[in-house]
């Protein structure tokens, strides 16, 4: 039961550790491409983000979809922060939610399952605040070697087993024109 527990808390820490580094990589990317001072990667939004209304937001969705349309980019989920998935649930358009939460609204714009991702919209655990950005889902790949792998070393002299768990990981830009994030006006 000891080895099993040890192990069992290796591979959770071998998942937190890659899943850290592929979230890392795609906010740090969000990041440079919205940010660049060359060339910038982004749509601009009309509004600070607080300030945006439905009519923007519908508005800034059209406008994304013709830019990724362009780029022969499928437009299938907005990526974004804790703040801005809350600015969005906030909205409303008489007197309806523009976001539907439930799952089930036949009078909302899109849908927002707060328990995952669901349709159109997927909120991004720890991005930095006012992180949005519309995602093709082959933008970032990563490559993983079967990991994670469970070694052991036994040495008889000291009646000592070694236990260990390693993997490799790589995580890339792969097709960076299905990236399009979002640029906030200043508040």
């Amino acid at each position: 039961p000891m080895l099993n527990t040890a192990l069992k808390a290796l591979n959770n820490a071998y998942a937190k550790s890659t899943e850290n580094a592929v979230r890392t990589y795609l906010y740090d990317l969000i990041k440079s491409q919205r940010d660049a001072t060359d060339n910038p990667n982004n749509i601009t939004a009309p509004a600070a983000l607080n300030d945006m209304t439905t009519d923007q937001w519908a508005g800034l969705i059209l406008d994304a979809a013709e830019v990724m349309d362009d780029r022969n980019a499928a437009m299938t989920r907005l990526g974004v922060s804790k703040d801005v998935a809350l600015a969005l649930i906030k909205l409303k358009d008489s007197g309806n939610r523009f976001m539907d939460i439930s799952g089930k609204g036949s009078d909302t714009i899109g849908a927002f399952d707060v328990t995952g991702v669901v349709g159109d919209l997927m909120r991004v655990p720890k991005a930095p605040t006012g992180t949005a950005a519309f995602i093709d889902p082959t933008a970032v790949t990563v490559w993983e070697s079967g990991g994670p792998t469970q070694l052991s070393n036994t040495d008889p002299v000291n009646i000592v087993d070694n236990y260990s768990v390693y993997g490799y990981m790589a995580v890339a830009a792969t097709f960076t024109d299905g990236l399009l994030p979002v640029k906030f006006a200043a508040a």
